[in-house]
């Protein structure tokens, strides 16, 4: 742990050129004399309201994460957040990023702030969860299931929550974390030689990671609408068979966010329509309820007669 006091300039948002210096106290019990400076311009993330503000800053030879937070509410976070680094100090570095320092002290304006300075663990995924390869999904399965024998989970199951440094991996949020009593009868189930569990072998929250990992499409059956995928439970059970997706999709969709939420409404009211798998029924359908305007513009192929 670095237990001097801080110091950081940060190069402000939206004003790169204004520099606002912070001094923190470390929350060390015996912090030594001196303190650690920093200058900080790289921002990760951050809120509307700049109450949270996330930097990757050099220190050393080495980078680190500075987590800032900004006034009562981001503070009862730091706080909680603080409480779950010790309380399961034993996962640093294995499942979490190593917590390298806590420290508090006021803005430049005089609010309440503070800050952690965390292992610099690589960024999430550009991509999705589920596309990554079947081995890392394992890997990824099993940690958190090691959460689960340890009697917590994490409550939030954000695919940005999740950050790579080649194949290393570690989970962010643990101001989330909380207490669970896992319910799975046996969830050291393994996904590449056991193939899919029955439906009440897992917990809700394994099942939950299952499906963001897309690791059984038995578990979890899905389909795909432009570039989405869409579990076909709940709320999108209506949808049809991936065939006749397929066969309505019009060539060339431009998959945007609008246009895939307006296409997955046209397949739904094709399933609701009880559309089968057949030509005739796919064509019925789409004389009765014409293809939908997008707001983007739809290519569709050009037929040359000579």
């Amino acid at each position: 742990m670095l237990e001097q006091n801080l110091t950081i300039s940060l190069k402000e948002y939206p004003y790169p050129n204004e520099e606002t210096d912070y001094t923190f106290l470390s929350t060390a019990a015996k912090a030594p004399p001196g303190s650690i400076h920093m200058d900080i311009s790289t921002i990760l993330s951050m809120t509307s309201e700049m109450d949270y503000v996330v930097y990757r800053a050099p220190l050393g030879d080495q980078c680190v994460i500075v987590k800032l937070y900004v006034g009562e509410r981001a503070m009862t976070d730091l706080e909680k957040a603080e409480e779950n680094y010790k309380k399961y100090h034993e996962f640093q570095g294995i499942l979490f990023p190593r917590l390298l320092g806590v420290y508090k002290g006021e803005s430049a304006e005089g609010t309440e702030a503070g800050c952690l300075l965390l292992e610099d663990c690589g960024s999430p995924l550009e991509g999705k969860l589920c596309r990554l390869s079947v081995k890392l999904k394992e890997q990824i399965f099993e940690k958190i299931v090691i959460m689960h024998d340890h009697g917590f989970a994490l409550s939030d199951y954000d695919e940005d929550e999740v950050v790579f440094k080649g194949d290393e991996f570690r989970f962010l949020g643990v101001k989330s974390i909380v207490e669970h009593e896992c319910t799975s009868p046996d969830r050291h189930w393994r996904i590449n030689k056991d193939g899919p569990p029955p439906d009440d072998l897992l917990c809700l929250g394994l099942r939950s990671y299952a499906s963001n990992l897309a690791v059984w499409d038995q578990l979890c059956p899905s389909v795909k609408i432009g570039g989405n995928r869409y579990e076909v439970v709940g709320y999108d059970q209506n949808l049809p068979s991936q065939a006749i997706i397929d066969k309505l999709t019009p060539a060339g969709f431009q998959d945007t966010f609008k246009n895939s939420e307006i296409l997955r409404d046209y397949m739904d009211l094709a399933g609701r329509q009880g559309v089968i798998d057949e030509q005739s029924s796919i064509n019925a359908f789409k004389q009765s309820t014409p293809l939908p305007d997008f707001p983007e513009k739809v290519h569709r192929p050009i037929t040359l007669s000579i």
